[in-house]
């Protein structure tokens, strides 16, 4: 029950972050220092890009820069190394943190929130989603498509170069079988892969589609957000039935 929990959290945790985004855009354009105590004086950028949950620990990014809370959100403090990059997805490997935005690819250690830019393929400068299980991770760029690595971030593949290019924020990692992925392709919709990557297929949901979660305890069960609205399935895309959002 705990786990189906935390799913939840990370599904109606983007109205949070809205939420957050509209008090931090009440601050003044220069906020003071931040001190971690209080949320509005972390100023991520309007726009919010991401919102990432890893036990207590939250993180979310906009335009400007990125902000850390280890108490579910009650207080933040910012991450300074991101500042400026734009980060647009996270995910975190069995000892890496990964983030990636317009500027590129970032790592940490995991857990220590200390981030470096690293030159890992070609010339690749834009990274706009991540997924990973154990030491399985996957990357997205428009300028390359679809990378994977089998070794935590050490070295990197070409998987797919015409898919990946249109993919946005988290895909997700089936832990008992890393070959298997979930991606949210703003052209496609949901899409699935079995082979790591190398092929796709569409598993409906809405178009546009810019966020996705499970429920850890059931991976069948899926909620889909996109710019044309939002859904859930619980057989893997069989059947959809909408989910009605905020106006606006």
């Amino acid at each position: 029950m705990k786990r189906k929990i935390v799913a939840s959290i990370a599904v109606i945790g983007l109205a949070g972050a809205i939420a957050l985004s509209m008090q931090m855009d009440k601050s003044s354009d220069s906020p003071e220092p931040d001190d971690g105590s209080v949320a509005s004086k972390v100023f991520v950028g309007g726009d919010l890009h991401t919102l990432s949950i890893n036990g207590s620990e939250m993180i979310i990014s906009g335009h400007e820069s990125a902000a850390i809370s280890g108490d579910f959100g009650k207080s933040w403090s910012a991450v300074r190394a991101l500042d400026g990059a734009d980060i647009m997805a996270w995910t975190t490997s069995s000892s890496t943190t990964f983030a990636g935005g317009h500027n590129g690819l970032y790592i940490s250690a995991l857990g220590k929130n200390e981030f470096k830019r690293v030159n890992f393929y070609a010339d690749l400068s834009d990274v706009h989603a991540l997924g990973a299980s154990g030491e399985f991770v996957y990357l997205a760029s428009p300028e390359f498509g679809l990378l994977a690595s089998l070794d935590g971030g050490k070295t990197w593949a070409a998987r797919n170069t015409r898919i990946g290019q249109s993919f946005m924020g988290t895909m997700l990692v089936d832990p008992s079988d890393p070959l298997k992925v979930l991606a949210p392709d703003m052209q496609l919709g949901l899409l699935a892969t079995s082979d790591g990557g190398k092929t796709w297929g569409s598993l409906g949901g809405p178009l546009g589609t810019m966020a996705i979660a499970w429920n850890p305890s059931n991976i069948a069960e899926i909620t889909v957000l996109g710019m044309s609205g939002a859904a859930i399935t619980k057989d893997n895309g069989a059947t959809w039935n909408d989910i009605s959002l905020p106006n606006g």
